[in-house]
């Protein structure tokens, strides 16, 4: 999270910049197997939950800026993969074979690019005068990835009984915004609104 606050002069001035990544891999496997002349029961399983929560956020709040070029940039890159399998085998006179694999990925990631408050102008060098460019970006990559599998196997002189079962998911909950917005205090007391003098660009993208 960044966040600038009071008042900056610059000529090709960049302010503000957030950035979260977060990388998840998981796997798990799990395997049974029995041979015998009486009767059996296998069970085996597998279980990956993966989650991942990001707030990233790059805000130039209740600031002035006298600058040719304002960038508030916020961007999160997430990659999940999941990966669950099992395996089974019984063999007797009878015999049950059963598992379960899960593979179950969570996002909830929010980026936020905010420009609260800001009073941004231009800026005069060697007497020249630049006209101020305002950019607000907020990128949200996510790469989310689950695999379930299983198999199973029950032989037996009189029974055979395999029970199988395999889950997987993948669950976002994401928000991406790039906003210019008033400026409000905590307590309430103090609210002022933005502002841009003789604007050159104004981009605003997520």
């Amino acid at each position: 999270m960044g966040v600038a606050v009071g008042a900056a002069v610059g000529f090709g001035v960049a302010v503000g910049l957030g950035v979260g990544v977060a990388v998840g891999f998981g796997v798990a496997v799990g395997a049974a197997a029995n041979k015998a002349d009486k009767p059996d029961l296998l069970i085996a399983g597998s279980v990956v939950t993966q989650n991942i929560d990001n707030d990233t956020t790059a805000t130039l709040e209740n600031v002035l800026v006298e600058a040719n070029k304002v960038k508030v940039s916020a961007e999160t890159t997430s990659t999940l993969t999941s990966v669950a399998g099992s395996v089974e085998g019984s063999f007797g006179s009878s015999g049950v074979a059963s598992g379960m694999s899960w593979a179950q990925n969570d996002l909830a990631n929010t980026t936020g690019a905010y420009a609260k408050g800001l009073a941004l102008q231009g800026v005069t060098v060697n007497n020249q005068s630049y006209n101020p460019n305002l950019t607000l970006n907020a990128v949200n990559t996510a790469e989310v990835g689950a695999a379930a599998v299983g198999a199973g196997a029950a032989t037996g002189g009189s029974i055979g009984v395999t029970l199988q079962g395999a889950y997987a998911s993948n669950n976002g909950d994401n928000s991406t915004e790039a906003v210019v917005d008033k400026y409000e205090s905590k307590d309430k007391t103090e609210s002022k609104g933005s502002s841009i003098t003789k604007a050159g660009a104004v981009t605003v993208s997520a």
